[in-house]
């Protein structure tokens, strides 16, 4: 429409509500349409007053210097927005925007006494503003690698954040992620002597206790000053002197706990020294000094990359014997000899362990030795397996482990064999636990055989439903399947007062019902009741009928009579 006074209008009422800064970037632009640089500078100036951010002030003096061509502005409103705005409000993108200002005007001192003021800054606020002193840092030195002075200028930085790191680790000698970063920049530096004595004062600050978890990051700067000597200094024979002096410096001689990464690595790093002797001396120590799991791991996977059977087997042998209720060596020992078609070694493991009195997870042992013969073929040495892993638990899942390797390997016959076995030891097991179902925890294991018993019925049925089954025993089957009923049971809080009543669900089989005759008498009832409903629904329908059939005669006679009349 042209109408240029009411559109202003509409933005100065608009304004007035303080809206977000596009809504006043909007109103900048449509004084630029109409060619109005002091309006736009108005609208800039009214933004200020309502929103003073460093990027408000940013956006006038791009304004000034880009739109209006006006050097002078554009540097007033900058120093205006370090002058006036609170130091936490003002970031390192402001005073990285002020300095390529000046750049752009080619200003280069200028821009250097910026970057110079803005650095100072950042680093009196201290840690709050450490991501802004490193951003300007990174662009300072961009900055004087195109204009020069580069090496003048990160020496000074570098020894002013040294001073900073000194008096850090005065405060706080035991502070190691300040010793990391210390370190980080000496090695950025490049000097090596200053390295290695920062390294040496850093370890020096021993942890006060001997608790391992005080010790885990302090061991870390033994295992970086090592990695720094071998991979930037290349020299391996100190890096091995520092893993030796890591070593000794773990207190009580490794009794109280030690660090098996520290052992491996120095290990490690002998062998890139092509002395394997050194290696080996030095992991045997350490099982004689600590045996731990890593450490026979670490050793084995050693010997195992050189092609030293015998010495594998000898460290299997040991770890056993260090720890022989654990599961662990024996399966890993008899996946070894399985790798090298070892089968009799193999079963002689499995073996072992299975006589072991205790086994923190005697489950894998087996589950391993069955699978290692069913991979070989050998079913009928896997069904021993299994018959003598019943003789210990009767545990269902097992039940139903042996009946999926018969149905596996199509003998259907051996496979309802199984099922019907341990259906009757589970009925067994609920009958020997019946007498005593008055206490809380024999109740709670009879509804854990009732849901066990309920799983294998599952089976037992979907493998009569399947291709290996047959019509005759599925129904057979179906017939032992138990009834799902909904109870009531009462919940206790944990002073065992009374907390409320829980609903679950529950199994009733069928000789649960003849075992109790409450139980038949209420079914009789039941399917008494629902005969009855069933009656008075049929005699209802027949009455309807007989109504209806009544009222359709009654009115056949009234017509017939009003014809006749």
């Amino acid at each position: 429409l042209a109408n240029h006074d009411a559109a202003r209008a509409v933005f100065n009422r608009w304004m007035a509500w303080h809206p977000d800064d596009n809504s006043w970037l909007a109103f900048v632009r449509f004084e630029l349409r109409r060619g109005s640089l002091p309006a736009a500078r108005a609208v800039f100036e009214r933004l200020l007053v309502a929103m003073p951010t460093p990027e408000n002030f940013v956006r006038y003096a791009r304004f000034e210097e880009r739109t209006a061509r006006d050097v002078g502005r554009a540097r007033a409103v900058l120093e205006r927005a370090v002058e006036e705005l609170p130091d936490e409000f003002i970031n390192a993108g402001l005073y990285v925007e002020f300095a390529r200002f000046e750049e752009r005007c080619k200003e280069i001192e200028r821009a250097r006494a910026v970057y110079r003021y803005a650095i100072d800054a950042t680093t009196a606020k201290g840690e709050p503003a450490e991501e802004d002193r490193l951003k300007l840092v990174k662009a300072y030195a961009s900055f004087e690698r195109q204009r020069g002075g580069r090496e003048g200028v990160e020496n000074l930085l570098v020894e002013k954040k040294r001073a900073e790191y000194e008096a850090l680790v005065k405060d706080a000698p035991d502070d190691y992620d300040v010793w990391f970063q210390y370190v980080l920049m000496e090695e950025a530096e490049g000097n090596e002597e200053k390295v290695r004595d920062l390294y040496g004062r850093a370890t020096a600050a021993v942890p006060p206790v001997q608790v391992k978890r005080y010790w885990k990051r302090y061991i870390y700067l033994w295992i970086n000053w090592a990695l720094w000597e071998e991979m930037v200094a290349q020299d391996a024979e100190a890096a091995a002197k520092v893993f030796a002096e890591c070593l000794r410096t773990i207190p009580n001689s490794h009794k109280t706990f030690t660090f098996a990464k520290v052992w491996l690595l120095a290990a490690k790093l002998e062998i890139r020294r092509a002395n394997i002797s050194a290696a080996r001396k030095l992991l045997g120590r350490s099982l004689g000094q600590c045996p731990k799991r890593k450490l026979f791991q670490g050793y084995l996977q050693l010997e195992s990359a050189m092609g030293e059977i015998e010495r594998c087997r000898t460290l299997y042998k040991k770890w056993i014997a260090f720890d022989p209720s654990r599961a662990e060596p024996y399966l890993e020992f008899a996946a070894f000899e399985a790798a090298l078609a070892e089968a009799a070694r193999c079963r002689e493991i499995y073996a072992l362990a299975e006589s072991q009195p205790e086994l923190d997870t005697p489950e894998l042992v087996w589950k391993a030795a069955i699978d290692f013969e069913i991979e070989e073929g050998d079913i009928d040495r896997a069904r021993k397996l299994y018959e003598r892993l019943l003789e210990r638990s009767q545990h269902v899942k097992v039940w139903l482990s042996y009946c999926k390797l018969e149905e596996t390997h199509g003998d259907p016959a051996k496979a309802r064999e199984i099922f019907a076995r341990a259906h009757a030891k589970l009925v067994e097991q609920a009958r020997t636990l019946a007498p005593s179902l008055d206490d809380a925890a024999d109740a709670g294991l009879a509804r854990d055989l009732r849901t066990d018993r309920v799983r294998l019925l599952d089976a037992w049925k979907s493998f009569e439903a399947g291709p290996l089954g047959t019509p005759e025993a599925l129904a057979a089957v179906e017939r032992r399947m138990p009834q799902r009923i909904k109870r009531k049971r009462m919940l206790r809080d944990e002073r065992g007062a009374a907390a409320g009543w829980e609903e679950y669900y529950d199994y009733v089989f069928e000789e649960q019902e003849k075992a109790k005759p409450q139980l038949r008498i209420l079914k009789v009832a039941q399917a008494w009741k629902k005969k009855k409903l069933a009656e008075e629904r049929e005699g209802a329908a027949e009455r309807g009928v007989s109504e209806g059939a009544a009222e359709g005669a009654a009115e056949g006679a009234a017509e017939g009579e009003g014809g006749d009349v």
